[in-house]
């Protein structure tokens, strides 16, 4: 018999949905027990279920955001920095401003260039919203809440902050 109150914290315990086969892996006492594990929604003998360190969804994330600026803005950033703290993803990207955008900053009013090209860049940072919450999911494995963007027209650095839903379960880091 399966003892709930020995359970880890964040552990659900489910009953199998019908047809699935419980996981072998299962402690030893627990194998002949009709139930099915679960953290953060996913069962634990689900193979797309590890736990990962910080680094490795920091890693994930920017990878997820290169390949979406190079295939939805047209080219990839120089440079892409993503730190996860807590339920917060900040992601900090240089080298995304063409020479054409470069140009319409030194051509026009300071302030009309500026105010063009921010209205257009948030338009479509805005229309690929549910794409970029998509990439911080499958990196974090938690859904987001909201996103905050802006760009700088002078750096040509571009900062996406996105809040989860909760902080993910981490991995603790390999000691050395």
């Amino acid at each position: 018999m399966l003892n709930h109150d020995r359970l880890p914290v964040g552990i659900t315990v489910l009953s199998p949905p019908v047809g699935r086969q419980l996981s072998p892996s299962l402690p030893d006492g627990l194998a002949g027990s009709a139930a099915v594990f679960e953290h953060n929604g996913r069962p634990h003998d689900d193979p797309a279920h590890k736990t990962r360190s910080q680094g490795e969804i920091e890693a994930a994330i920017c990878e997820g955001m290169s390949r979406f600026m190079q295939s939805f803005m047209g080219r990839g950033p120089k440079a892409i920095h993503s730190h996860l703290i807590a339920n917060l993803v900040i992601i900090r990207v240089q080298g995304v401003l063409t020479a054409a955008e470069q140009h319409l900053f030194t051509t026009l009013e300071p302030q009309k260039g500026r105010d063009l090209f921010k209205g257009l860049r948030t338009q479509l940072v805005e229309s690929s919203r549910p794409r970029l919450s998509a990439v911080i999911e499958a990196a974090c494995e938690i859904p987001s809440i909201s996103m905050h963007h802006d760009i700088s027209t002078v750096t040509g650095e571009e900062v996406f902050l996105f809040r989860l839903t909760e902080s993910p379960v981490l991995r603790p880091p390999k000691k050395k």
